[in-house]
């Protein structure tokens, strides 16, 4: 839900002077967004994904992070986002006391709601690929995950195992798409 008139262009700096009331904002192209708490499903795929690639980058690359949690990733002042899951390659020389600018992060993955769905394929998919970070649409309602790559027209629909090696990495990680979506085994 865009709540942005016309006339008004949102920067950070009005933003970060916002009352926090719990809600998620993001700014595009100097429009400001609110987006209600995540479903379960939603929260699920993100931590799942979040975890996978946590634990490759501890073993696999140096100097890179990984989050899954709300952060405020800054393009320039008219743009913030917070994706759901993003890869930060702190070795491109951001402050690691804060939140590192767009053109750090290896990767960002935005977990499909339907609130969020046309803004997440259309806005911030231009935003993140504008900035050269790869971007993964991850759909628990088709059980899939849309791999975008700059300079690309279409995703890459995976269904089924999504292999990912980012340079200076000796392995790849290899993720089961359909696992990812699969309710826990209690």
């Amino acid at each position: 839900m865009s709540m942005a008139s016309p006339a008004k262009v949102w920067t950070v700096d009005m933003l970060q002077s916002l009352p926090d009331d719990g809600n998620r904002y993001e700014i595009i192209g100097g429009e400001l967004f609110v987006t209600p708490a995540p479903t379960i499903t939603h929260e699920r795929a993100a931590r799942r994904l979040g975890k996978l690639l946590d634990s490759y980058a501890e073993a696999e690359l140096a100097q890179v992070e990984v989050f899954a949690l709300l952060s405020d990733i800054e393009k320039d002042k008219h743009n913030l986002v917070q994706p759901d899951v993003l890869v930060i390659d702190w070795s491109r020389g951001a402050d690691q006391s804060k939140w590192p600018p767009m053109s750090s992060l290896l990767l960002a993955a935005e977990v499909l709601s339907p609130s969020t769905a046309k803004r997440d394929r259309t806005l911030k998919r231009d935003l993140y690929l504008s900035e050269g970070v790869e971007y993964w649409i991850v759909d628990p309602k088709a059980r899939a995950i849309e791999r975008w790559l700059r300079g690309t027209k279409a995703p890459a629909v995976i269904t089924g195992m999504l292999t990912w090696k980012p340079a200076g990495a000796k392995r790849a990680l290899v993720i089961d798409v359909p696992e990812l979506f699969e309710p826990p085994k209690f």
